[in-house]
């Protein structure tokens, strides 16, 4: 396990505990107490081997570090690395003589200097460039920060005049002879004046803070540092001038997220703790954090405000302050501010502050208000969290009228939107809202500044008025979470509408939903009905993304050859009861082989014709629908012993269809889809194009599932599948590995009870097996990263040795091509790559000595798989045996890879 964890000055120990689970576990963590943290922390390492790195130390007090270091202790192996600037620092925490970072040499500093200033100047000057930039390179002393700032700074300047005076200026000498805010400060004089703003409202964070550049532009906005240039949105121009910054390299760690469905809904970004110091400076006491662990420093002239202190302090802090100028104020951590501390907190704030000249307020985090919102009459930007709505009232809110972005938290407290009308200059409208029946009033159709309009989350009934097209500059359009069934008509008279997205389910869309000629970006989550064919009109110039294009031929009366009309539709597409199509010639009608855009491709019958009904009764399993020639394996180990398998009688069991196969042919994708899921499928093969190492050239993932007719892979020619997943294919027998693709790297096989035997690819690096209740042997190669396997009763033997050619093995009478390539060996075999390797419920299972020995650093979990106990005695393996005399549970896979490509909502 490994994590990252930047201390900086304001050392908190909770904070940081918290910190360092979020990066082990890469999830989040609510908890507040340093012991429930503690103990937390210490389940996590519990005979792990843990890799943690605590950055920009500089608590001295060693008696703080003491509880953490114990916690650690519980790691089976721990390593921590400490990175400070304070030698006091490493001495009082050092397990071993500390590592000091030497200076840059000059020859490295030039060669960074040079990439970042030198490439995109005029190469008839490059001489006289160089001359002056090694020059300068020799005053940043060897400090690659410095040397990385001014090099940014001069790959903008194309003068060499203007390369001259930097070097010849005074700046270089002064603050105080700090070697690294010097050129830093350089930077920032030489910053064209509209960045400078910008970049000093960033020191109101504290320090290693994770900016969001939405809620950053937001705040430019508000306090009039963009104003947009007639030929782009103000957000594009603040994007282009994070975009600068980060260029001229005051940001760093500049980071796009994505939601779950790969669309882009922020990016990140951060300061060095330096960069912070030099803007902090500039600021000239004007912006100001106070954080836990912490005692700011808050002047009379602070006009940018950041309180995350806990709710006792804070009355306490401002007791004394008198701070009118303040423009922004962003409150934070203060969830449990008590109705005495509220009260007192919002009557310093009232006291304190002057409300008429906000001009941002942030309150997504905290159940305090500090003063009546019907007197911010300058305000621009309003978030409200959750536990804050229930103190405002729709009048307060709607009073203000000089909003242009107003976010909502609506999830625990009902509101109604009437009087929003009154918001005339209002042009960013996020609501979240969560089983509650809130409605958009008619009267929003008079927001006539409207841009962007974000609904998310559930509620009842949920309908867009119909004034939603009067909204004539609305560009963006998000709804998400609510159970929105159809559009109104009027939408389609929204011409300056550029980017729509609909992460519901909708029934259809608006006849003349083609007139949305600017519609740039287009995304559907799902669509269970027809398109309409004047939808053939965006796509020239339209995205059509339709995350979940759902096809339900019996809706359409078994037809699909419409689909011939987007063959640019992007994204994947879902087709559902393909048992319903009734004509071949209209499937090669749909043609998805012109749909070269396509990503994913999902095909799925009809599970209702094949489901299992399988119980763990004391000694019954019944299957109503499998073929009477396989062979199935006589017993499953349970609880309570030997479970016996029937077949159900031939007059219900369902039969292979060749219509299945002569449907799935004529739906050959185009060469370029990366991602292919065929599910409840009848045919005894699949088509030959799934085999063809042309027609699936580029194809990366596969999903197979409830295909149980289907005996073999046709798999071996694939050359670019990487990953493979099988799941309930009971007629499966072998996997071979002249069947499953060469380049193959992971593999999840699931529920496949008549499998008896795997042999994988020669590159195989994560092999996951569960449930597979007749397999008899597993070979495994030495590249194999993770190994799990879950409950295969059966299995007896993991084969290893060497993987012999084709060409040596048939010259040998040992050579089965029926059965495997694999020569066993008696010779010690080391598997360098395994990594982690966990087995459940194989009582069968024997490794013998020396026939499977693993490096230190591979995480090994076993249990009750008894017959393993000696290997484990004999390689030191205890610590990772576990045997347990209570009751078998269900097992819980804790592997993604078993879920289908469309994600838990789109599960039938």
């Amino acid at each position: 396990m490994v994590g990252w964890v930047c201390v900086s000055n304001d050392f908190s120990f909770e904070r940081i505990i918290q910190d360092a689970i979020e990066s082990l576990t890469k999830t989040g963590c609510n908890m507040k107490s340093s012991s429930v943290l503690m103990d937390e922390l210490g389940k996590i390492v519990r005979g792990k081997k843990i890799f943690l790195v605590l950055d920009d130390v500089w608590n001295e007090e060693k008696r703080l570090w003491e509880p953490l270091r114990m916690t650690l202790m519980q790691a089976r192996k721990s390593t921590i690395l400490v990175t400070t600037r304070n030698i006091s620092v490493a001495r009082i925490i050092q397990t071993m003589e500390p590592l000091q970072l030497e200076y840059l040499s000059y020859d490295n500093c030039w060669l960074l200097f040079s990439h970042y200033a030198i490439q995109g100047n005029d190469p008839s000057n490059q001489e006289e460039f160089v001359e002056i930039g090694k020059k300068i390179v020799k005053k940043c002393n060897g400090l690659p920060l410095a040397v990385k700032s001014i090099a940014s700074l001069l790959g903008h300047e194309k003068e060499l005049q203007s390369w001259v005076e930097i070097f010849q200026s005074n700046l270089w000498e002064s603050e105080a002879g700090d070697e690294v805010l010097a050129p830093l400060q350089i930077s920032y004089e030489r910053l064209p004046l509209y960045l400078k703003p910008c970049l000093m409202l960033c020191s109101m964070f504290p320090k290693d803070h994770e900016y969001s550049m939405n809620l950053m532009s937001r705040l430019w906005i508000a306090n009039g540092y963009i104003e947009s240039n007639g030929r782009k949105l103000i957000e594009e121009v603040a994007a282009d001038y994070t975009k600068e910054l980060y260029e001229r390299s005051f940001f760093y760690h500049y980071n796009i997220k994505f939601d779950e469905y790969f669309l882009p809904t922020d990016a990140t970004f951060k300061l060095h703790d330096v960069v912070h110091d030099l803007a902090l400076l500039n600021s000239e006491n004007t912006c100001c954090s106070a954080g836990e662990g912490e005692e700011p420093f808050i002047s009379k002239e602070v006009c940018h405000l950041y309180l995350s202190k806990e709710s006792w302090e804070l009355p306490e802090l401002l007791s004394s302050k008198s701070i009118p100028f303040v423009q922004t104020l962003i409150l934070r951590s203060l969830w449990n501010i008590g109705n005495e501390n509220q009260i007192k907190f919002s009557l310093h704030i009232n006291r304190l502050l002057k409300a008429e000249r906000l001009r941002a307020l942030d309150l997504e985090y905290t159940n305090a208000l500090p003063f009546p919102l019907g007197n911010m009459k300058h305000l621009r930007y309003l978030c409200l969290g959750g536990a804050i709505v229930k103190q405002v009232t729709p009048q307060s809110i709607f009073s203000c009228y000089s909003l242009q972005t107003l976010i909502i938290d609506l999830r625990w407290h009902h509101m109604e939107l009437q009087g929003i009308e009154n918001l005339i200059n209002l042009e960013i409208f996020k609501l979240c809202i969560h089983d509650m029946s809130v409605q958009l009033p008619e009267s929003m159709g008079l927001l006539k500044r409207l841009r962007v309009l974000e609904i998310m989350g559930g509620t009842e009934n949920f309908e867009l008025p119909k004034c939603i097209g009067n909204l004539m500059e609305l560009n963006r359009l998000v709804i998400s979470g609510t159970n929105l069934t159809e559009l109104p008509d009027s939408i389609c008279g929204l011409t300056n509408l550029k980017e729509l997205i609909i992460q519901t389910s909708l029934k259809a869309l608006p006849k003349d939903f083609g007139n949305l000629t600017n519609l740039h970006f287009f995304f559907l989550e799902n669509l269970f009905c027809h398109i309409p064919l004047s939808c053939g009109k965006l796509i020239p110039s339209c995205t059509l993304n339709f995350g979940n294009l759902m096809m339900q031929p019996d809706s359409c009366h078994g037809a699909v050859g419409w689909l011939k009309e987007f063959s640019d539709l992007r994204g994947a597409l879902l087709i559902s009861d393909i048992q319903n199509i009734t004509s071949i010639d209209d499937v090669r009608h749909a043609n998805l082989i012109s749909m070269h855009n396509l990503e994913t491709l999902s095909l799925i019958g009809d599970e209702r014709d094949y489901r299992l009904s399988f119980s763990l009764t004391d000694n019954v399993s019944l299957w109503n629908f499998l073929p009477d020639q396989l062979d199935f394996p006589q017993g499953y180990l349970s609880k309570k012993g030997i479970l016996g398998i029937s077949i159900g009688s031939p007059k219900n069991r369902k039969r292979p269809r060749r219509k299945d196969k002569d449907v799935l042919e004529n739906f050959q994708p185009h060469h370029n889809l990366k991602n292919l899921q065929i599910s409840d499928y009848c045919g005894w093969e699949f088509p030959r194009w799934m085999g063809d190492p042309l027609s699936c050239s580029s194809l990366v993932k596969f999903w197979i599932k409830s295909c149980p007719f289907i005996t073999s892979l046709p798999l071996g020619n694939v050359l670019t599948l990487k990953h493979l997943y099988i799941h309930d294919c009971y007629g499966l027998l072998h996997l071979k590995r002249e069947s499953l693709p060469s380049l193959l790297t992971h593999l999840t096989i699931h529920d496949c009870y008549s499998l008896v035997e795997v042999s994988p690819p020669s590159l195989l690096k994560h092999l996951r097996i569960c449930d597979c209740g007749s397999l008899v042997e597993v070979a495994l190669l030495e590249s194999l990263a993770e190994l799990e396997i879950y409950s295969c009763s059966m299995l007896e033997s993991l084969t290893t040795g060497h993987l012999k050619t084709l060409e040596t093995a048939s010259e040998s009478s040992e050579f089965d091509s029926d059965y495997c390539h694999f020569q066993p060996s008696n010779e010690l075999k080391r598997f360098p790559a395994l990594k982690n390797m966990k087995i459940k419920f194989c009582p069968r299972l024997v490794i013998r000595a020396n026939q499977l020995v693993l490096e230190e650093d591979c995480d090994v979990y076993i249990y009750c798989c008894e017959n393993l106990r000696d290997w484990c005695c004999e390689y030191n393996y205890t610590d990772a045996l576990f045997d347990s005399q209570e009751e078998i549970l269900p097992i819980e896979i804790e592997d993604e890879s078993f879920d289908q490509p469309w994600g838990e909502e789109m599960e039938r």
